[in-house]
């Protein structure tokens, strides 16, 4: 699936921080998918800056995540629940739309 900068910070954000033995696995691998790499950080002049994340804009580019199955239920589970309870921002709705369409 490509995804931007944006969209994976987005979808890293709302990853759970807790869940069942099994589907932790899912979780950390879906977060080793989505994580930008030093090469990554270096070339969008990533930032991180009183608790804010910056990035060059111009230079965000669609990378190609191989999401499989687990990672997609775990993300649309998270988004669901966000939106059950009434969560979801402007900025995460683009991205949201993205995966609940998979």
């Amino acid at each position: 699936m490509k995804l931007t900068i944006k969209d994976r910070l987005i979808l890293l954000q709302i990853l759970p921080q807790q869940a069942s033995l099994k589907k932790m696995g899912s979780i950390i691998e879906c977060f080793n998918l989505l994580s930008l790499s030093d090469e990554e950080k270096a070339a969008c002049d990533y930032k991180e800056e009183g608790g804010k994340i910056k990035w060059n804009a111009s230079s965000d580019s669609d990378k190609d995540i191989p999401l499989k199955h687990d990672h997609i239920s775990v993300l649309k589970e998270s988004i669901e629940l966000l939106d059950s309870e009434q969560k979801v921002t402007i900025e995460q709705y683009a991205t949201f739309i993205k995966i609940a369409e998979l």
